[in-house]
């Protein structure tokens, strides 16, 4: 999967959707989604299998579960692996952020 068919699938959930950052400011609820890492895996000097790691950020007003459940709702229906998300809530911008932590 390509960052570009990450980023048309994220946009059907119909929030604001960017790559690392906007260059304006957006209103909440908003998705960020970056490509951390890349990985390989190889044998008899060909690349078997690549991976990309993308950290997507759900950015929100207050604790919205059923968004997160219609962002993993929509994960789970392309079959796009993700590790056990974490929250935080960002005190100086006063929103919730939800980390996923794909692996495309």
């Amino acid at each position: 999967m390509t960052l570009q068919q990450l980023y048309n699938i994220l946009q059907t959930l119909n929030l604001p959707v960017a790559y690392h950052h906007f260059e304006s400011r957006q209103s909440l609820p908003f998705i960020v989604y970056m490509n951390e890492s890349d990985s390989t895996v190889g044998a008899d000097n060909k690349v078997l299998y690549k991976a990309k790691y993308v950290d997507v950020e759900l950015y929100m007003a207050e604790k919205d579960e059923a968004l997160e459940i219609q962002l993993e709702a929509l994960l789970d229906s392309h079959e796009i692996f993700y590790e056990d998300p974490d929250e935080v809530f960002i005190e100086e911008e006063g929103v919730f952020k939800r980390t996923y932590y794909l692996t495309i």
